[in-house]
């Protein structure tokens, strides 16, 4: 752990060990929190960025984590489809804390692994690298996304709505 990087960021860290990750954290200075701050941050794409969000089943609780490019927009109606879950909906920030150790703006790829059902947007898989949050909002995390969807064992589905 060097003297810029804080507990959060050596959680992700470990996590992406524990998992056969081997991307890489890229610190900044300025916010990422938002898919606007990160394109600002890391002078990339909304393309190359990715949105890690955490949905909840108001029916049971259940989880679903979901990897979508920052430049699209999530369609409930086709996480219902392929999680066969109804009513879902964002999971508070408190939610997304306990469910994956994370605060929003800083939650890595990585954390859906802690969701009861994972999934990675088709269009993720046409970029060659990607940055993610890496843990928290000052540090992103750059990764080949068929190396995320092999080693988290993500389910891959068209979950953008169409623009």
């Amino acid at each position: 752990m060097t003297y810029l990087e804080s507990k959060d960021v050596a959680r992700a860290r470990a996590l992406a060990t524990s998992l056969g990750l081997d991307g890489e954290f890229i610190h900044h200075c300025q916010s990422g929190r938002t898919t606007e701050d990160a394109q600002s941050a890391l002078n990339i794409p909304a393309s190359d960025i990715l949105k890690t969000l955490i949905l909840i089943s108001e029916i049971d609780g259940r989880s679903v984590g979901v990897i979508l490019l920052g430049s699209d927009r999530l369609s409930f109606k086709e996480v219902e489809h392929q999680s066969k879950l109804k009513k879902l909906r964002f999971a508070s920030p408190d939610e997304i804390k306990v469910i994956t150790s994370f605060a929003i703006g800083g939650v890595p790829p990585m954390a859906v692994s802690h969701c009861a059902f994972r999934f990675i947007d088709r269009k993720v898989l046409d970029r060659p690298i990607v940055v993610g949050a890496g843990g928290n909002e000052f540090c992103g995390y750059r990764v080949a996304p068929g190396q995320l969807c092999q080693k988290l064992n993500l389910q891959v589905a068209a979950l953008a709505k169409p623009v």
